[in-house]
């Protein structure tokens, strides 16, 4: 991506991210959930694998499964970001 701004390809990209080198736009409330894919504040840069696949999608999943099956769930979300960040 030489001579490109990533920012004008990833606009809403959490800080660190990079584009095709393993990362992914991991939003702290799954879009499944009603999380934004939209909105800066729910974005945070994770890796791809395990991470977001399959650890964070199971997750999501089984969740999404009980909230299906008329479960009431309160979710909280807190993102703890590198160390002594």
């Amino acid at each position: 991506l030489l001579g490109i701004n990533i920012s004008n390809l990833y606009p809403l990209s959490p800080k660190d991210y990079v584009p095709n080198k393993g990362y992914a736009r991991g939003h702290l409330i799954a879009k499944n959930l009603g999380g934004s894919g939209n909105e800066k504040c729910n974005l945070v840069t994770i890796y791809q694998n395990p991470v977001n696949t399959p650890i964070m999608r199971g997750y999501e999943m089984a969740i999404a499964a009980r909230v299906l099956a008329g479960e009431g769930i309160r979710l909280t979300v807190r993102p703890v970001h590198g160390y002594g960040e």
